[in-house]
């Protein structure tokens, strides 16, 4: 297909990317919740009708739509749309195999308890509203302070938290990634985001490692610690080795 549009909450996640890959030349939807609006269809086939090449016709699209839904939502209200290429994504995918190997690396020097671990738990994430706080550093996406959603911005949360272990090899990984993940998004537009972010990347899960090995009976696949290592990015990178141990300090998690 040429495109695939999620119109849907949180699709945007590197996850979900690569696990298609081979099926879109372009994906296009939302790290952030969705409105319940949902996409503007009239102006994606107007978009559509005026430009023969797709990617001219998201130029169009994208910014109308995010505009469309700041005049339906408050202004502290995070929303996106991004349009991905697959053909840069193996790319970004690269340098995030190299960083999680670096980052697990740093992350096993650290003797339990110690006080460069309860650091590392401290800037390892937070719950509190509106995505961040002055305590932690990632960057979650979702906008209500009663519900955690496990999905944080991934160059921010990468790039933050090199800079927070002064690590300058995963520093220059994240600059990489950066230009790497220019390429693939060739298009995006949001409102709504922290002073301290620029723009919004793509999704990656990142959660407590009692929510990845909990167990759901209500699903085929009981836990996440299951299902995960199946999707391609999985394998490509690693990165349910740091969901299986990560665990975040509570006086910042509740």
């Amino acid at each position: 297909m040429d495109l695939i549009y999620w119109d849907a909450c949180l699709m945007n996640m590197l996850e979900n990317l690569y696990q298609i890959k081979e099926r879109a030349a372009y994906t296009l939807g939302s790290a952030h919740l969705v409105p319940g609006i949902g996409g503007n269809y009239a102006q994606l086939m107007h978009a559509l009708d005026n430009h023969p090449v797709l990617l001219e016709a998201m130029r169009e699209y994208v910014p109308a739509t995010v505009a469309h839904w700041g005049n339906v939502l408050g202004e502290d209200d995070g929303r996106d749309l991004t349009l991905c290429n697959m053909e840069y994504i193996d790319g970004v995918v690269q340098d995030a195999k190299e960083y999680v190997d670096e980052f697990l690396r740093l992350r096993g020097g650290m003797e339990a308890d110690s006080e460069e671990e309860m650091y590392f738990q401290k800037i390892n994430g937070t719950l509190q509203p509106h995505y961040h706080s002055d305590e932690g550093v990632l960057y979650f996406f979702h906008n209500d302070e009663d519900e955690f959603v496990p999905s944080a911005d991934m160059y921010s949360a990468f790039t933050r938290i090199g800079n927070r272990l002064m690590s300058g090899r995963l520093s220059a990984i994240t600059t990489r990634m950066r230009i790497a993940l220019g390429r693939m998004i060739p298009v995006s537009a949001c409102h709504g985001i922290p002073d301290y972010m620029d723009r919004v990347s793509v999704g990656i899960s990142w959660m407590e490692r009692d929510d990845f090995m909990s167990a759901d009976q209500s699903h085929a696949v009981p836990s996440l610690d299951k299902l995960y290592p199946l999707l391609n990015f999985d394998r490509a990178t690693g990165w349910s080795r740091f969901l299986r141990d990560n665990v975040m300090r509570k006086s910042f998690t509740e």
